[in-house]
Order: C-alpha cells, then structure tokens, then sequence
C-alpha cells in the first residue's frame, strides 16, 4: 500500500465517522419517528454514497499522480485556493511545478500536513480532555 493509499484511508474514515455523528444528531432529533430498521438502513446508505462520492474525486483517488492542484489541495486540507497558496509561500507545503496560470503541489506535503494538523487536533483534544 503506497503512502497516499494509506493517508487517503483515514481520511475517508474520519468523513465517515463525522456523516455517522451528523446522523446520529438527526436520529436523535427525528428518531422517535423512525423505526430502528430505517435508521439503520438510512446510515448504510449514507456510508456508502459517502464512500463512493470520496473515491470518485481526483483529490481522493489513490491512483492519482503525485502531484495536485492547488484546487485539489484546498479539497484535502478544507481550506481555500488563496490558503493553500499562502502555506506554499510559507514553506509548509512543497511546489511540485508551475505552468503560466497554476500551481502543483506535491500530493506527499498536501497529506503530510494534513496529517500533522490532524495529530496537533488529537494532542489539543486530549490535553483538553485531562483538564476536565
């Protein structure tokens, strides 16, 4: 399994973890009207559109070149364009080539730094966790 293979895996599955909280909330919302079958049924299906939609887009696919655009960067950090322009001039992420309009990205410093904001994310929640 390549590097992007293995860093696209856990994203997926913390989007679909976030879709299960999001349903969960509805469920608690609206469930008393559903029958626990539906419920279930409704998450199964949410999973797998998810699953498919994320395995579609270029900046998900794990036989993507090892390069991305800057549009494509922006999907994977969710950020904007105009970010992900200012942490390349920043230096935390790596310039792969230019041409006359756009920039490439090297796709390894896109999901390095996405790694490495997801890792501060979990150090942040657990520091935070042990106050309370």
């Amino acid at each position: 399994m390549s590097h992007e293979e293995r860093s696209s895996a856990p994203f997926i599955a913390d989007a679909i973890a976030l879709a299960r909280a999001r349903m969960e909330e509805l469920f608690r919302t609206f469930g008393a009207r559903l029958p626990a079958e539906v419920q279930q049924d409704l998450s199964r299906g949410m999973e797998a559109i998810l699953c498919e939609i994320l395995s579609q887009h270029p900046a998900f696919r794990a036989d993507a070149d090892d390069f991305v655009s800057t549009a494509e960067a922006a999907t994977l950090l969710f950020v904007s364009r105009p970010h992900v322009t200012k942490l390349l001039e920043q230096g935390k992420l790596t310039l792969h080539h230019e041409t006359q309009d756009n920039r490439f990205l090297t796709r390894t410093s896109v999901l390095l730094y996405r790694s490495s904001l997801e890792a501060a994310k979990r150090a942040y929640q657990a520091s935070t966790r042990d106050e309370e």
